[in-house]
């Protein structure tokens, strides 16, 4: 019958200090052991195994049969594999999930740091990337489950993509309109849709249309005066002539996610911001 796996543990232990010191009383020091119970751990590793591990020379010393040099060998390497199961294992406790967000132009400067205030006590857990992308691309980029968590600007429809809402945002009409010139944002984003939705309610066709793939741009020319376009009231400074575009102008900002998403890490985190919705 085989020894018990904390017995076995203790036998090897010992073995491998006697191979080294070639020595049951160098041994037993270095265990601080008596030198009586080395030999009869010793002993019982012989039994267990059927063979003799040392041969007994003058004095304390002792000689390292050939069982006894495969016995090591393999202890060895035994050791060295478990060096580096521990350290996988280690790894993989303190290992971050990758956490992507994907936000549009408006969202990113508005929502995502309210959202991000949510994320605070999962950071320990997470390597969180940010990018930035029209509402169309960062659906785009849910769908394919290349992103965890998107914040979008327009209604979107996807069987692979799940979507809440995160707050609401009211567009206005900013700017001078004495230069014929309108702002737009790139097609795929978010205020585009709205903005040519104005567009074509109140049948305006401006002289000039300059089109911009990023809100910051276009803010900074409607406060040089040099044009009109359709932007979140958030944006508004005291320097814009504006217009209210009323209830008809009222959008959702909606968070979306994978669909089948399976990790129970982020399905918490989603999970976790929904019940902290609307945001304000």
């Amino acid at each position: 019958m085989g020894l018990e796996g904390n017995v076995m543990f203790t036998l090897l232990e010992t073995f491998n200090a006697v191979y080294e010191t070639q020595s049951f009383t160098k041994a037993a020091e270095h265990l601080f052991v008596s030198q009586p119970t080395v030999t009869m751990r010793v002993k019982k590793l012989e039994a267990e195994f059927q063979t003799p591990l040392f041969e007994r020379r003058s004095g304390q010393d002792v000689l390292p049969t050939n069982a006894a040099k495969i016995l090591y060998d393999q202890l060895n390497a035994m050791k060295i594999n478990w060096e580096k199961i521990k350290a996988e294992v280690m790894h993989e406790k303190h290992k971050r999930l990758p956490f992507k967000i994907v936000t549009s132009n408006s969202t990113a400067t508005s929502i995502l740091p309210k959202l991000l205030q949510h994320l605070l006590p999962y950071l320990p857990k997470l390597k969180i990337s940010i990018e930035m992308h029209n509402s169309a691309s960062a659906f785009a980029l849910i769908a394919n489950h290349d992103a965890q968590l998107g914040i979008i600007e327009r209604p979107l429809s996807d069987p692979l993509v799940n979507s809440f809402v995160l707050a609401k945002d009211q567009l206005v009409l900013a700017g001078d309109p004495s230069q014929g010139v309108f702002f737009i944002r790139e097609i795929g984003s978010g205020v585009n849709y709205y903005t040519q939705q104005y567009l074509r309610n109140h049948a305006i066709k401006p002289d000039h249309i300059i089109t911009v793939n990023n809100n910051d741009i276009i803010i900074a020319q409607l406060r040089a005066g040099l044009g009109q376009s359709v932007i979140s009231d958030k944006f508004v400074t005291s320097d814009m002539a504006v217009r209210d575009l009323g209830p008809d102008f009222v959008r959702d900002f909606y968070g979306i996610m994978y669909a089948q998403e399976k990790d129970p890490l982020i399905l918490e985190i989603v999970d976790h911001i929904r019940q902290a919705l609307p945001l304000p």
